[in-house]
């Protein structure tokens, strides 16, 4: 039915444009490589294109009077922003704080990345939602983390996945993040793993 009304057009690709490793030697840094100094390079290169040197910190509203600091941008308060990983995820906020940064701010850098397991799912969902929210506005994100991008989730040593914890592991899969698996032997984690 829904065929004769409308057209269909087949989505399916052999590429995965995401995975694209040149995309992700510019604006995905690993931690023990440099990559807090690569994300000061930047920031210092995007400062340079606005004329300026000076970095600043701000106050931006959020929604009902609430409002986000933000520790370092440039100048004019909207192209780049600089976050550590625990100033936004480790923190009560959520996609409301989020959307404010994305509408806020062109680029936003965000350090120090850990590798996130199921024992940190509250900054996990809020990592998650913060990438949702900034893809949503279209920014650019550059990121320094102790894993590469594919390896940002983890269920390693956690000691299997209860069903609380199965819906993290789904949203980052399905936002387009691989899970590391590690090497459990429960049957039902491995069941899952390998669906």
């Amino acid at each position: 039915m829904i065929e004769a009304v409308n057209k269909v057009v087949d989505m399916n690709s052999d590429t995965d444009y995401r995975m694209n490793s040149s995309t992700h030697d510019s604006v995905f840094f690993r931690t023990a490589t440099g990559g807090e100094q690569r994300c000061e390079e930047i920031f210092d290169s995007l400062l340079a294109e606005n004329c300026t040197t000076a970095s600043f910190s701000t106050v931006i509203d959020v929604m009902f009077g609430r409002t986000l600091k933000v520790p370092k941008c440039s100048a004019d308060g909207e192209s780049v922003c600089v976050f550590d990983f625990d100033e936004l995820c480790k923190k009560e906020l959520g996609a409301a704080d989020f959307r404010a940064v994305a509408q806020a701010f062109r680029v936003v850098i965000l350090k120090n990345i850990p590798l996130m397991t199921l024992s940190s799912h509250n900054s996990s969902r809020r990592f998650i939602t913060l990438i949702d929210e900034l893809y949503e506005a279209q920014c650019c994100v550059v990121c320094s983390a102790e894993e590469g991008p594919l390896d940002v989730f983890s269920v390693e040593g956690d000691g299997g996945i209860l069903d609380d914890d199965r819906g993290i592991v789904d949203e980052a899969e399905a936002s387009g993040t691989y899970v590391r698996s590690g090497t459990m032997k429960d049957p039902e984690v491995d069941r899952f793993n390998n669906r």
